[in-house]
């Protein structure tokens, strides 16, 4: 994820090596995936173990240009759950949104998610079993 203010970059990187996500540059345009330089967009990363699935994502929009103002994902797994999260660094009242909240629906993998108007508006699943995404 890339990080400061707000969330501007969302990357998720399948083991097969696919990448999909969202991306921003510093005046708020979208960029497209694949990018050479993704990593120098990128501030911080988590890993999701194989066996580790993710079911739910939930955070604030944002009142700027950016992709979101904060992001948790809802792991899964058969040792139980966990989350990943990613917030600002600096914290500007002002700059939170409205909450959004979407599970993957049972018997899905996650796949992608797409950002409108500052917020989260849909999460993509597939019927497909994928290999289990880093964000």
């Amino acid at each position: 994820a890339g990080h400061g203010a707000e969330v501007h970059a969302l990357v998720f990187e399948f083991e097969d090596g696919t990448l999909r996500g969202s991306l921003q540059d510093e005046n708020g345009r979208r960029l497209i995936l694949p990018l050479t330089n993704v990593s120098d967009r990128l501030s911080d990363s988590a890993k999701v173990d194989r066996g580790e699935f993710i079911v739910g994502v939930s955070g604030h929009g944002t009142r700027l240009c950016y992709l979101c103002n904060d992001i948790t994902f809802y792991l899964q797994s058969g040792r139980g759950g966990r989350e990943i999260s990613f917030s600002p660094d600096v914290v500007y009242g002002g700059w939170k949104g409205g909450p959004f909240d979407f599970s993957v629906e049972s018997g899905l993998s996650f796949r992608d998610l797409e950002f409108a108007g500052g917020t989260v508006v849909h999460i993509f699943a597939t019927t497909q079993v994928t290999t289990t995404p880093e964000p």
